[in-house]
């Protein structure tokens, strides 16, 4: 009989035993305190919430897997060591103590292996709840800063190109400080067609907290659409004055002609010169 391998092992199962309970109590902790903060501080962000996981999932998850880890271990040592207790093994049956060991590092590695499924499963959800959520919060931020531009500086960019010209040159000019406001509007435009698609595969994905990303979207839509109409017309607006004025300098030039031609003194002696002055 080896008194120091059974005290060891002892001692091992209690060690495991105490960490079990310990992990067991701080993994329900953790996950009541965790849903707990979710409902008090629902004024977070999916980002905030999602920065605190990594020291979450320790306590819940690799804390956990580890100590099944041990168990294992222990659980193959106590079976070998089961055998070198004894001078003579072959001649032993296990104990009941020895058998009574084995269960209870089996029924305590059950019971975290149990735990972990359970916890696992709520966790794989609610990083799913929150990477939409961090998605929606994504969308909304990107098209507050289109929303912005277009009411801010974009606005006031076309508030303030109002004429249309009074001469050919003039409307030429305006035609072509309306195509370089039009130019720093593309980045815009680009990036809320971009949204839209984006905006539509999340909508297509899941319908959990979509309410206010739909009404963002359509505010959006309204505010686009109505500020590319505006560009559209004064953009026609403009090539109309461009035509117009350079028929009108066309027109003026031709009426210049006539009226030196009619102002000329013409030498007229006869029907043939008269008929030539005329051609």
């Amino acid at each position: 009989y080896r008194h120091d391998l059974w005290l060891k092992n002892r001692l091992s199962l209690e060690k495991y035993i105490k960490e079990c309970k310990g992990a067991l109590l701080q993994m329900d902790s953790a996950m009541h305190n965790f849903y707990e903060k979710l409902n008090v501080n629902s004024q977070k962000t999916a980002r905030e919430i999602l920065q605190t996981h990594p020291v979450l999932q320790e306590s819940l998850i690799l804390n956990p897997e580890q100590l099944v880890r041990e168990g294992r271990d222990l659980y193959s040592r106590l079976q070998s060591d089961t055998e070198m207790v004894y001078s003579r093994p072959h001649d032993l049956q296990p104990t009941f103590e020895q058998r009574e060991s084995l269960e209870v590092v089996k029924e305590w590695m059950e019971r975290l292996e149990g735990r972990l499924d359970d916890v696992q499963l709520h966790w794989q959800e609610r990083e799913r709840i929150l990477g939409h959520s961090l998605k929606v919060e994504d969308l909304e931020r990107a098209m507050k800063t289109v929303v912005d531009w277009i009411l801010t500086p974009g606005e006031k960019l076309l508030s303030s190109q109002t004429d249309i010209g009074d001469s050919y040159r003039t409307a030429e000019e305006q035609r072509k400080q309306h195509e370089k406001l039009e130019l720093k509007c593309t980045h815009s435009y680009a990036t809320y067609a971009e949204l839209r698609h984006r905006v539509e595969e999340v909508l297509q994905q899941s319908s959990e907290g979509v309410g206010d990303l739909k009404a963002q979207r359509d505010y959006m839509d309204t505010v686009c659409r109505s500020f590319a109409a505006r560009l559209e017309r004064r953009r026609n607006l403009l090539i109309l004055s461009v035509r117009f004025h350079r028929l009108a300098e066309e027109l003026s030039n031709r009426l210049d002609d006539l009226l030196n031609l009619l102002l000329q003194d013409i030498d007229v002696t006869d029907i043939e010169s008269a008929e030539a002055a005329l051609r």
